[in-house]
């Protein structure tokens, strides 16, 4: 079981929002993840799809891709509004280093919470295929209990759907590790 455990958590670089919720704030999180998530129209790919359901879902993932591209544009907007206008919301870090997986993530995070305390997190995988991801998380580990000020985060509240595009984001990269170094260890 370890090894299924460790073989999902991925190395990747992304972009995180982290929001410390105090405890009577937490349902009003809760209900904030399952309003901003964006519900998967597609669901995983059937291997033998040919014919006029392959076209109809090369027309919906565009679509998907799209709505993703113009939800980052929308909160980058929102961003640089409130910023305008004086209004503070903890910004996105710049593009860091993660360790991810469809359970959680740990990462050089700018957050001082002891260990149990909840925060919301949104997560910006930087894929065109992937929406912004909402989640309410708590902390595992803090700064002080790790080396190099690494936070390990594990999520308490994540939609299904966006718990999939993670497990399947991490498929996907770990494809495309695997291809890399067979074709390193050919050359």
């Amino acid at each position: 079981m370890k090894e299924r455990r460790q073989a999902l958590r991925i190395a990747t670089l992304g972009r995180v929002r982290l929001q410390p919720i105090a405890d009577d704030e937490a349902d009003a999180a809760r209900l904030r993840v399952a309003v901003r998530s964006i519900p998967d129209l597609l669901g995983p790919a059937s291997l033998d799809e040919s014919g006029s359901l392959g076209e109809e879902r090369t027309r919906l993932e565009l679509l998907q891709r799209m709505t993703c591209v113009l939800e980052r544009i929308d909160h980058r907007l929102e961003a640089f509004a409130r910023q305008q206008q004086g209004l503070s919301r903890p910004a996105f870090s710049d593009l860091i280093p993660l360790s991810l997986s469809a359970t959680g993530l740990s990462g050089p995070f700018d957050l001082d919470e002891p260990p149990g305390a909840l925060v919301e997190v949104t997560l910006d995988l930087i894929d065109p295929g992937l929406p912004l991801i909402p989640a309410l998380a708590s902390v595992v580990r803090g700064p002080a209990d790790a080396p190099e000020k690494t936070v390990a985060l594990r999520f308490e509240e994540i939609t299904r759907d966006d718990r999939e595009r993670l497990f399947r984001y991490a498929i996907r990269i770990q494809r495309h590790f695997l291809r890399r170094q067979r074709e390193d260890d050919d050359t």
